[in-house]
């Protein structure tokens, strides 16, 4: 279940689904009115700036902070098993496999060098 789903079926009010109006690293969300000094939440270990105009889940914390929390903006993909994480950016995306395998789609570049992948 994304979080927003949950969110919606516990009926907590302090959750919102806003649309991001300032981008970057001090975003800014407009649900109701506009909300400027947002606190960026994210699973350990990764790291997303909103970009503006997407939309994010906005939680007011017991102490008054809005916490921002990312959106999955589209379906699980089927091949995605238990154990597995996906990190998707565009056309770009890893996914580190439970197994121990990493897959990588998009450009890679190292050190300034595009590496050409072929298909095994």
């Amino acid at each position: 279940m994304r979080i927003e789903e949950y969110m919606r079926h516990r009926d907590i009010p302090s959750a919102v689904t806003a649309t991001v109006s300032i981008g970057g690293r001090n975003a800014a969300l407009v649900s109701d009115s506009e909300h400027r000094n947002t606190v960026l939440t994210a699973p350990s270990g990764v790291l997303r700036i909103p970009r503006a105009g997407e939309e994010q889940l906005a939680v007011t914390t017991s102490d008054g902070v809005l916490a921002v929390l990312a959106l999955c903006p589209e379906e699980i993909p089927d091949d995605l098993g238990e154990g597995d994480i996906l990190i998707k950016n565009g056309e770009a995306s890893i996914t580190l496999r439970s197994d121990g395998r990493i897959e990588l789609l998009g450009r890679l570049i190292i050190n300034g060098s595009e590496l050409n992948g072929t298909q095994t």
